[in-house]
């Protein structure tokens, strides 16, 4: 199901949250905190629904070095496809 459910099993008549992420730059150095849509090389969020993923978190990046960009940074949580709240990221290696 994609639409979130309601108590009685029928689908909720809304939803929705909000997201708020402060950003910083100095020079070509740029820190962003709190809860935003990534398009990284390892993490993408998904808009292809009613209500886009987005991911809570703090990123630094970097292009003072020509012809590279330097990201650091640390997700923690997501939203789910079909629910508007945020659940913790965790690792889920072999």
């Amino acid at each position: 199901l994609l639409l979130p459910r309601d108590a009685d099993g029928d689908p909720a008549g809304s939803f929705g949250r909000l997201g708020v992420a402060v950003k910083a730059k100095i020079s070509a150095t740029e820190l962003k905190v709190g809860e935003w849509m990534p398009n990284l090389p390892l993490v993408t969020a998904d808009d292809f629904r009613a209500l886009p993923q987005t991911f809570k978190g703090a990123q630094l990046s970097s292009q003072d070095i020509n012809n590279w960009t330097l990201y650091a940074g640390e997700f923690t949580k997501t939203s789910l496809r079909n629910d508007s709240s945020m659940e913790d990221l965790a690792y889920a290696g072999a």
